[in-house]
């Protein structure tokens, strides 16, 4: 009886712990602003800046749909906001399209993609 207490226990602490630092499902991600890209006709090297850090992914996803069309993308996330971390990495990410998005991006074949948020990296 006492392991279904603590199992019970921990459950409860890790949905209250995951309430606290989750959006709502239903909140949509943060709005981006485009603040760099360089087209370099091979590729195109992306930065965006948003308010805050959550749904990084979604945001990601956001700006490959938004500027669809070359073979390769790298894109970076900063924290747009005012304050000590402004301008501060959030997440780095890049996608491959086609073989030769592939090749610059030194990832492995066309429609690879990587998306890494930084550690420890928080907005505002």
């Amino acid at each position: 009886m006492h392991a279904r207490v603590t199992v019970a226990a921990l459950t409860i602490g890790a949905s209250a712990l995951a309430g606290c630092s989750s959006p709502p499902p239903d909140e949509p991600p943060p709005a981006y602003t485009v603040t760099r890209r360089i087209d370099s006709g091979n590729y195109i090297d992306i930065e965006v800046a948003v308010d805050r850090n959550h749904r990084l992914r979604d945001v990601f996803d956001r700006v490959l749909a938004d500027n669809a069309g070359s073979s390769g993308y790298f894109i970076t996330i900063t924290c747009g906001a005012d304050g000590p971390n402004n301008m501060r990495a959030l997440a780095l990410g890049k996608m491959a399209t086609d073989e030769a998005g592939a090749y610059y991006t030194g990832l492995l074949s066309a429609g690879m993609y990587r998306f890494d948020p930084v550690r420890g990296a928080s907005c505002p």
